[in-house]
């Protein structure tokens, strides 16, 4: 996109950010006291930290500046005429070993995805039992509450988040042990062995693209990495609370945090659609590709 355009598109981030940073911070000062603001804090760091960054967006972008018309394009095209200059012999070698970390971090990944899928068939064995469990608070620690085998039960460890405000009665489906009725699983942590999986991977490809030169992939694979962490971690606390949308986005510190992850995803999403038609449509017109 243009550099107006990202202008735009970074006021238009500071603003959702900036709103949802002052509601999230109240919400938790309302809901925890003293110790909410304590929990607000990265909330209003993070968001500090944001604006510096955004800042470089659109600082002098409306300025009719021959310098203003493309950022991302000029950057790309630095970028990848400087690759061009490098050796052939330091070229085989960043290849060798952009090879070997992708290598390493996809067999992680591999691992993780595993783990997912041994967890997602294990709770559904023989030796555990789905039940539903009620979310209690005991000394403002959050814990589950379920009926099994003719008990009731209350898990034996508390099950809190940092920066995640709980509703008490939210009914959450859990697997529990049949041989040990205070130990359970969730959806949640097959869901962060698949998200960490997507994430490795990500950051895997980025290594490989940034050692071999294919920087017009860096984009993508940045994409894919903010939104499955952001998107990942909002679903595992939805299934580990059992809110609603309007409650996980209102679910305290923990949510805006990863809702940045989203937000940035969105924003990388949406550049790589426009540059994508944007350079569908130059080919249709016949122009040289960018």
């Amino acid at each position: 996109m243009s550099r107006k355009a990202n202008a735009v598109f970074a006021i238009i981030i500071a603003l959702f950010l900036g709103v949802f940073c002052v509601a999230t911070s109240v919400l938790n000062i309302m809901r925890r006291g003293f110790n909410g603001g304590f929990e607000a804090a990265p909330c209003l760091l993070a968001y500090g930290i944001i604006c510096v960054i955004l800042l470089g967006s659109f600082r002098g972008a409306f300025k009719n500046a021959p310098h203003a018309k493309n950022v991302t394009k000029t950057i790309k095209n630095s970028v990848d005429e400087s690759y061009d200059d490098v050796p052939p012999e330091v070229k085989r070698k960043n290849f060798i070993y952009g090879v070997a970390a992708l290598g390493l971090i996809l067999l992680f990944a591999g691992g993780l995805i595993g783990g997912g899928v041994y967890y997602a068939i294990h709770m559904h064995g023989d030796k555990f039992i789905r039940v539903f469990a009620e979310i209690v608070r005991q000394d403002d620690e959050i814990f589950y509450k379920y009926d099994v085998l003719g008990d009731t039960v209350v898990s034996a460890s508390n099950n809190d988040w940092f920066g995640v405000y709980a509703i008490e009665g939210k009914l959450v489906k859990i697997f529990v042990e049949a041989e040990n009725t205070e130990s359970f699983e969730t959806y949640s942590t097959v869901v962060i062995f698949f998200v960490g999986a997507i994430f490795f991977a990500s950051i895997g490809m980025l290594a490989f693209c940034s050692c071999t030169g294919k920087h017009a992939l860096i984009p993508f694979f940045a994409c894919l990495g903010f939104l499955d962490f952001g998107v990942g971690l909002a679903v595992s606390i939805q299934l580990s609370f059992g809110f609603s949308f309007f409650e996980l986005m209102t679910s305290g510190a923990a949510m805006y945090l990863i809702s940045i992850f989203i937000v940035f995803g969105i924003y990388f999403t949406v550049n790589i659609l426009y540059s994508a038609v944007n350079s569908a449509i130059k080919r249709i017109n016949g122009a040289p590709r960018a």
